[in-house]
């Protein structure tokens, strides 16, 4: 469901004229005649759900996430939502278990998403990462720049072993920011074992080229050789 009804507001005895003229919903009327609300930003919205979900016991969010962790993902929600668990290492911890369950050709576009939005990742909560983290990652022009920012995260966790992790870039017409911050990132990695660039379309060899200077790639304090 993607408005409030009334019915909402008063369960948790809230007016919602007030919340209206704060400017965070817009009421209007549904076909069926009945007043809705939703939500003037969607972002806005998706971080409420995330924190509905980390004010519930822990036993209650594992069910919700048992759920939200299998595709469609909406990742903006899950990311705000390990972000808010980030201070409980324990719960992250679980909501991590979670995601490596799925299937591995899952794994790689859930993991990075969840880290996307955290500046420290607790040792336990990397710990169980680096255990079960996929040995190979794929990015391509469709990728957010969220997705590119956790994969950096990930690529980048101190308890990998040295050229553990393959990534494989797909390009068509150009590098996007998300690609290239990546690429930047993946400079000092000591995890890369192996970076595959596969070009499709036309100005390849420009592409080709940004990708070897953004890699630093061949010099010798690029671990991308």
């Amino acid at each position: 469901r993607n408005h409030l009804t009334g019915a909402d507001f008063d369960r948790v005895k809230c007016d919602p004229k007030k919340v209206c003229q704060v400017g965070y919903i817009t009421q209007e009327r549904s076909n069926t005649r009945e007043m809705h609300y939703t939500f003037n930003h969607h972002t806005h919205q998706e971080f409420l759900a995330a924190k509905h979900l980390h004010l519930m016991h822990q036993p209650q969010r594992q069910d919700h996430l048992q759920k939200m962790l299998q595709p469609p993902y909406d990742p903006t929600v899950l990311s705000f939502l390990a972000g808010l668990l980030k201070e409980d290492a324990g719960a992250l911890k679980d909501m991590m278990v979670l995601a490596l369950q799925r299937p591995e050709s899952e794994r790689w576009q859930l993991l990075p998403l969840l880290i996307a939005e955290m500046s420290h990742i607790p040792l336990e909560v990397e710990e169980v990462l680096v255990a079960n983290c996929p040995p190979s990652f794929w990015c391509g022009a469709s990728d957010s720049f969220s997705y590119c920012k956790g994969l950096a995260g990930i690529c980048n966790l101190p308890k990998h072993k040295p050229k553990s992790i393959h990534l494989e870039f797909h390009f068509w017409s150009e590098i996007n920011e998300g690609e290239k911050y990546l690429m930047q990132q993946l400079v000092h990695c000591e995890a890369i074992g192996k970076v595959e660039l596969r070009f499709y379309g036309d100005s390849l060899d420009d592409i080709m080229q940004q990708s070897l200077r953004y890699l630093q790639a061949g010099q010798k304090h690029s671990h991308v050789q």
